[in-house]
Protein backbone atom coordinates (compact mmCIF):
# COMPACT_ATOMS: atom_id res chain seq x y z
CA UNK A 1 0.00 0.00 0.00
CA UNK A 2 2.89 2.40 0.70
CA UNK A 3 4.06 2.26 -2.91
CA UNK A 4 0.57 3.09 -4.20
CA UNK A 5 0.34 6.07 -1.85
CA UNK A 6 3.74 7.27 -3.01
CA UNK A 7 2.67 7.07 -6.66
CA UNK A 8 -0.56 8.92 -5.93
CA UNK A 9 1.37 11.68 -4.17
CA UNK A 10 3.76 11.87 -7.11
CA UNK A 11 0.76 12.34 -9.39
CA UNK A 12 -0.51 15.17 -7.16
CA UNK A 13 2.88 16.84 -7.19
CA UNK A 14 3.14 16.51 -10.96
CA UNK A 15 -0.24 18.18 -11.41
CA UNK A 16 0.81 21.09 -9.20
CA UNK A 17 3.98 21.59 -11.22
CA UNK A 18 2.16 21.33 -14.56
CA UNK A 19 -0.61 23.75 -13.59
CA UNK A 20 1.58 26.15 -11.64
CA UNK A 21 -0.58 26.31 -8.51
CA UNK A 22 -2.58 24.27 -6.04
CA UNK A 23 -5.97 25.70 -6.92
CA UNK A 24 -5.89 24.82 -10.61
CA UNK A 25 -4.29 21.43 -9.89
CA UNK A 26 -6.96 20.67 -7.30
CA UNK A 27 -9.73 21.51 -9.75
CA UNK A 28 -8.17 19.29 -12.40
CA UNK A 29 -7.85 16.41 -9.93
CA UNK A 30 -11.29 16.96 -8.41
CA UNK A 31 -9.99 17.49 -4.87
CA UNK A 32 -9.99 20.46 -2.54
CA UNK A 33 -6.93 22.69 -2.46
CA UNK A 34 -6.55 22.18 1.30
CA UNK A 35 -6.45 18.39 0.92
CA UNK A 36 -3.91 18.66 -1.89
CA UNK A 37 -1.73 20.96 0.19
CA UNK A 38 -1.91 18.65 3.23
CA UNK A 39 -0.90 15.62 1.16
CA UNK A 40 2.14 17.39 -0.24
CA UNK A 41 3.18 18.80 3.15
CA UNK A 42 2.87 15.35 4.74
CA UNK A 43 5.31 13.63 2.37
CA UNK A 44 8.61 14.81 3.91
CA UNK A 45 7.46 13.77 7.37
CA UNK A 46 6.77 10.23 6.22
CA UNK A 47 9.77 9.82 3.92
CA UNK A 48 12.36 11.70 6.00
CA UNK A 49 13.30 13.85 3.02
CA UNK A 50 13.02 17.55 2.50
CA UNK A 51 10.91 19.35 -0.05
CA UNK A 52 12.67 21.39 -2.62
CA UNK A 53 12.09 25.11 -2.71
CA UNK A 54 11.92 27.06 -5.90
CA UNK A 55 14.60 29.71 -6.34
CA UNK A 56 13.38 33.20 -5.58
CA UNK A 57 13.22 35.73 -8.38
CA UNK A 58 15.58 38.67 -8.08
Amino acid sequence: MGQITHLNDLRLFTEIVEHGNYMVAGRGLGIQTSKLSRRIRARPATRETSRFTAPRSS
